[in-house]
């Protein structure tokens, strides 16, 4: 509840049930800052429950928390996507903060299905790999 979470309108969204929660992520609007909302609630989650380490770094262009590699921790996402949605309940088509939150939006979404994580060892060359 100490997220700044926004409904579809824009309106703060403060969940007291697990049914709350449950209804509200699954919604679909055209305004950026709830997706940004329901992903950032979603990783949240993950990190109080330990599923995710919040000092994993995920790659997050658009991020302006990122390094020079585009890469930012988990931890420090949230944060930022925690204090967009203070400053901008709305985000519309038009809106210039949109695209900004828009990128917020798909770096909790790939970490959200495990997509950005750095990896602690690098991947294998092709020739290395069986068919």
């Amino acid at each position: 509840r100490a997220l700044n979470l926004r409904n579809e309108d824009g309106s703060d969204f403060d969940p007291t049930t697990y049914a709350d929660l449950g209804a509200w992520i699954l919604g679909d609007a055209v305004n950026m800052a709830y997706k940004l909302s329901s992903h950032l609630a979603a990783m949240k989650l993950n990190v109080l429950a330990g599923f995710v380490d919040g000092d994993a770094l995920v790659y997050a262009p658009g991020a302006l928390g990122a390094n020079v590699a585009g890469f930012i921790s988990i931890n420090d996402l949230i944060d930022e996507a925690n204090a967009e949605l203070g400053t901008h309940g709305t985000a519309f088509d038009g809106d210039s903060w949109r695209d900004y939150q828009e990128d917020l939006k798909n770096a909790l979404d790939e970490a959200n299905n495990n997509l950005n994580f750095v990896q602690p060892e690098p991947c294998l060359p092709l020739e290395y790999l069986v068919l």
